[in-house]
């Protein structure tokens, strides 16, 4: 589960002095199975030549056969939100 760790999220512009986001814990916010955002995005809105691979260095155009494809574009669908 994400934390803020007690002191609320990110960095506060007025305590220069202290980084309040170094101990925020955002957690694995990557997408669990069954969520629908699964092949929901737009294959439209990404050029597959520049963005084969998410930051974590996993293909983005992956067809997840448990899930019906919702998004826009022909299979594989891009799964929402994969950076």
């Amino acid at each position: 589960m994400p934390d803020d760790g007690g002191d609320g999220w990110g960095d506060k512009s007025n305590t220069q002095e202290i980084d309040e986001g170094a101990n925020d814990d955002y957690g694995d916010l990557r997408l669990q199975s069954g969520t629908p955002c699964i092949d929901a995005g737009d294959n439209l809105a990404l050029d597959p030549a520049m963005y084969m691979t998410d930051l974590a260095g996993r293909l983005r155009f992956v067809d997840d056969l448990f899930t019906p494809d919702t998004g826009n574009g022909a299979s594989p669908v891009v799964d929402m939100g994969r950076l």
